[in-house]
């Protein structure tokens, strides 16, 4: 393509639904490869310890939109009690670098004490989002931009199907791919309580 055809792209695109066409995305799997011992690429990346730089470093490339994660693990360690300093920081660095950011609220981990297989998965996921939302609101996040579940066809294959990672099941991906679609549509109903026009991104 000429310099000329790219000029003309370029005048021709009016971003309509996200802030910039190419996007920035983080690694925020909290997966636990085998159990009891849990990955956090957010950790491992150094990102929670280089928000302003990485949210900067995006902005200096003209990328504005980019996908991140709250560690759900790590915000309900205790039932119902929902503890922000993991990510609030995250919602800060990205208002002060004008990031718009697609937040992923279960990134193949979920905390300890809960049974992905039963009822009470789906409820405590669907209140944890309202929770999140709300926070987002007080905040003063006008537009968010939210993905319940990441991933979960295979998220149901790696994790019930070949045991690659929790729930380190087997022949059961069909039950689990299930039970995320539950826990995403009861999360998008929650959320939606607290920002009606609230948009959504799966894959």
């Amino acid at each position: 393509m000429s310099h000329q055809s790219l000029t003309d792209a370029r005048q021709r695109y009016h971003p309509g639904l996200f802030r910039s066409f190419f996007q920035g995305s983080f690694p925020c799997s909290t997966a636990c490869r085998t159990p009891g011992k849990r990955l956090d690429m957010v950790i491992s990346s150094g990102h929670d310890m280089l928000l302003e730089k990485d949210y900067a470093a995006l902005a200096e490339q003209h990328l504005l939109t980019a996908r991140d994660g709250a560690r759900w693990h790590l915000i309900e360690k205790i039932p119902g009690q929902y503890d922000w300093q993991s990510f609030l920081p995250m919602v800060d660095a990205a208002r002060r670098q004008q990031m718009e950011i697609i937040w992923e609220l279960a990134h193949f981990g979920y905390p300890d004490h809960l049974n992905i297989w039963k009822a009470e998965f789906v409820d405590h996921f669907s209140r944890f989002a309202r929770a999140m939302a709300q926070l987002m609101r007080d905040q003063g996040i006008e537009r968010p931009f939210f993905t319940p579940v990441n991933q979960i066809s295979f998220w149901s294959w790696a994790g019930a199907d070949v045991a690659w990672f929790n729930p380190h099941a087997a022949q059961r991906g069909k039950e689990l791919k299930r039970q995320l679609v539950r826990a995403s549509l009861a999360a998008i109903h929650a959320i939606r309580e607290v920002y009606p026009g609230g948009a959504f991104c799966t894959d």
